[in-house]
């Protein structure tokens, strides 16, 4: 059931179709700013990805591996059997560190470009990274539980996370 508005001479229903086809169009009036298309779940998801899983990932990597973290910065993260890959629950494919890798960019590339299934699932992880990523996948399900929202996603995150002093 959707929701008619009546705006000038058209009818518009809750979900923006015009009901009267020969209306003319009208202008709406914008108070504020636009509203951004990044407001979205998956917007939000992306955020929390961008801002906290992945300095997480490269903070595990560089533990296990001694690379500098200055260093991982310049790596892609990469998802090894996509972002909705089944099997990673309760955190998900796009969360869960077992589905996560920092890769070159030029590896990435290759990864990305490779012509079998296969090859574009990967895993370049060496035992001690793979094993640091099965510690972290751990940590964080004991802290969420089956059920969570991505706020408690976001402060579970942060809760990993270690800040050199300056």
């Amino acid at each position: 059931m959707a929701i008619e508005l009546r705006l000038g001479k058209s009818t518009k229903t809750g979900v923006g179709c015009r009901k009267d086809k020969n209306a003319k169009p009208y202008e709406m009036k914008r108070s504020g700013k636009m509203r951004r298309i990044g407001k979205t779940k998956r917007g939000r998801e992306q955020r929390i990805f961008e801002n906290y899983m992945r300095p997480l990932i490269l903070q595990e990597v560089a533990e296990a591996t001694g690379v500098d973290i200055e260093v991982l910065e310049g790596y892609h993260i990469d998802h090894i059997n996509g972002r909705d890959a089944p099997g990673f629950e309760p955190l998900g494919a796009m969360f869960s560190p077992l589905n996560l890798q920092a890769l070159l960019p030029e590896v990435h590339v290759f990864k990305t470009n490779a012509k079998t299934a296969e090859g574009q699932r990967f895993d370049y992880r060496d035992t001690a990274t793979q094993e640091r990523m099965v510690a972290l996948t751990a940590r964080l399900s004991l802290k969420l539980g089956k059920a969570f929202t991505l706020k408690e996603l976001r402060v579970a995150i942060q809760s990993e996370i270690y800040y050199k002093e300056n």
